[in-house]
């Protein structure tokens, strides 16, 4: 290393401890002039920052808002936030955060939405780090930013994927509570304007393949499932304080994609992803008919388990039942919240690589990008 980059290395760290946003201001600047003079097939544009660091929170476009729940806030302690943030793409400022219940997760929930204004917040994580999974269901209203109840899950659940359609809720896939076992459930619930129908959860064809950190998302008749990972870390065995290392799972991604026809209650297998991925649970999207899925996790090395991200922005075209790629983001990055809207793509937050030349996780972020769609 020249004495050039042993100065910067410094300077860097300093920055780090007493002004850590304007690290992150100067290596998006960074990111940005490189990507624009590479790839540059996006026109991407730094939009702003977010009240703090958004990583592994779940969340979801609601009308003219993006709904951002709860997420690790500390790359360092893994400590979570228990607030919802809300994003308003109108105004292009925040609202005032609403607080979660003491019993509901902060992070690996499933959450969909009714009528854009009903929040369903499902399951999930309690605590910092890899802390025990719930079973606890929610809705938030988001008119009157109160909270009711739901019934709770049949099982503790860490990190499903659920969508919202004609009146009931379809919850898919995630991990037990060993946070090691991946599951085929699909459960369902009956709702109407933020309250339940029903008692309990039912049972619905159960999904082909077990995965967990997979999106989903509704295109007409049919909820889309690609790809995912077959396993989540669990925790130190006999750890009381739930600590993990890189090494306690195999965070093994594939690329099987499935598609369920609500109306004749059939899953149906369709081609695999290009590039599998995981981690996309908040970023595959609908638009104009077609799928996206926005970076995510593409690949765990067996051995040293160290773990890969991806900058590829992948599309599925349910007609020709093919997919290609669509674009890149500004860097390699996993576990954001993604929205369409106005025919432009926003992404908030997630968990960059390292730097460009090491494709490995990095920082949390705080960032908001937006694009226009092609």
């Amino acid at each position: 290393m020249t004495i050039k980059q042993k100065i910067n290395l410094w300077i860097g760290k300093l920055i780090k401890v007493f002004n850590p946003r304007l690290l992150e201001r100067i290596q998006d600047k960074q990111a940005l002039k490189r990507y624009v003079a590479g790839s540059g097939d996006m026109d991407w544009k730094l939009l702003g920052y977010g009240p703090r660091t958004l990583y592994s929170s779940s969340g979801l476009r609601a009308g003219d808002l993006v709904i951002m729940s709860g997420g690790f806030c500390d790359y360092d302690t893994l400590s979570t936030s228990r607030e919802v943030s809300i994003y308003d793409l109108i105004s292009d400022e925040w609202w005032d955060d609403i607080s979660i219940p003491d019993d509901a997760a902060e992070t690996h929930q499933a959450v969909a939405c009714e009528a854009n204004r009903f929040l369903y917040w499902l399951g999930g994580q309690l605590g910092p780090g890899v802390h025990p999974c719930t079973a606890t269901c929610y809705c938030l209203d988001l008119q009157t930013k109160e909270w009711h109840r739901l019934p709770d899950f049949p099982k503790p659940m860490y990190g499903p994927t659920a969508q919202y359609f004609e009146g009931r809720i379809h919850v898919l896939g995630g991990c037990y509570s060993d946070r090691k076992t991946s599951a085929t459930i699909h459960w369902s619930l009956s709702v109407k304007e933020g309250k339940s129908l029903e008692d309990s959860w039912v049972n619905e064809p159960e999904v082909p393949q077990h995965a967990t950190h997979r999106g989903s998302a509704i295109i007409g008749d049919y909820l889309y499932l690609p790809g995912g990972q077959l396993e989540e870390t669990p925790p130190v065995e006999g750890d009381s304080t739930f600590t993990y290392t890189p090494t306690t799972g195999n965070e093994e991604v594939i690329a099987d994609s499935f598609r369920y026809h609500f109306r004749e209650r059939t899953w149906q297998r369709i081609a695999p992803m290009s590039v599998g991925v995981s981690h996309h649970d908040c970023t595959t999207l609908g638009y104009d008919g077609n799928l996206l899925v926005v970076g995510g996790m593409k690949y765990q090395d067996p051995k040293t388990h160290a773990i890969f991200l991806t900058d590829l922005i992948q599309e599925y075209d349910p007609e020709q039942d093919c997919w290609r790629e669509y674009g890149h983001l500004v860097y390699r990055i996993k576990s954001m919240v993604c929205a369409i809207h106005s025919g432009r793509l926003y992404v908030f937050g997630g968990q960059r690589d390292t730097s460009r030349q090491d494709g490995r996780p990095g920082c949390f972020l705080s960032t908001i990008w937006v694009a226009p769609l092609k």
